[in-house]
Order: C-alpha cells, then structure tokens, then sequence
C-alpha cells in the first residue's frame, strides 16, 4: 500500500525536470504501489535527489513516487521516522 500524503506519480526523467526545488519527505514505489524507499530532500533539493536514484539506479524497481512538502527539515525528518516504521520499506537499512 502506497502512502497517503499526495498521489504516486510516474517516474521519468521529463517529469523529474518538472520538479520543484522542494523540502520534505519523498517515497520511491514499485508499479504496484508498494513502498521501496522513503528519504528526505532537504534544503529545497527534491528534484536533485529523485534524479540522482534515477542516474543510480539504485532502486530498479522504482516506477513512481510520492512527495509530502514540510517546512522544517526537523518536521521532514521525524515523519521519514514514523513513515519508515509504518512502511518498513525494503531499501531503507534503518529499518531492519
């Protein structure tokens, strides 16, 4: 089950150019909506960090993505927490 704070959106590199330079929590998931990894994009680097999983490809499995604004990089650090252990994604090391 995808997470609930905005609609997964296809991921490609046209839409990672539209991006916006945002702070906050960010999921990478499968084409079935399961969650495959929650980071963080703080100091308004979101595009930068979705493009660089994408130039990784270090989450192959990764086909969409979903991204909550937060406006403290405090606040976007203990909701990746909670979403972490919510989710208990498979690419997150913190949560095993």
């Amino acid at each position: 089950m995808s997470p609930d704070f905005t609609k997964p959106t296809p991921l490609s590199r046209a839409f990672v150019m539209s991006v916006p330079e945002s702070s906050g929590v960010y999921s990478l998931l499968d084409d079935r909506g399961a969650v495959l990894f929650i980071g963080v994009a703080a100091s308004g680097r979101l595009r930068q960090r979705i493009h660089s999983h994408l130039d990784r490809r270090d989450i192959p499995e990764a086909a969409a993505f979903c991204f909550k604004p937060v406006a403290a990089e405090s606040d976007a650090e203990r909701e990746q927490e909670d979403l972490i252990l919510q989710y208990m994604p498979r690419y997150n090391s913190q949560a095993r």
